[in-house]
């Protein structure tokens, strides 16, 4: 007589994968606006520019990036 082979069926462990948000202090975020307004005035050779202009870019590059970062990480 043939036996069958009893198959045990374990139940998977569901993982939860959990996001880490990091929150950028308003020190650091003001240092990272800060290098990215020096890399613009830096790429135009520190001539006929506006440094406050070159703020105002940087600062909404850094804060576009740092949107991104955390929409990201929410939805990963």
């Amino acid at each position: 007589m043939a036996t069958a082979k009893k198959i045990s069926k374990t139940p998977r462990k569901k993982t939860v994968r959990q996001s880490k948000v990091t929150e950028v202090t308003l020190e650091a975020r003001h240092r990272m606006i800060a290098e990215a307004a020096y890399y613009k005035a830096k790429d135009r050779n520190f001539a006929t520019g506006d440094p406050k202009s070159d703020w105002l870019k940087a600062e909404v590059e850094i804060d576009a990036n740092l949107d991104k970062k955390q929409e990201n990480s929410i939805s990963a």
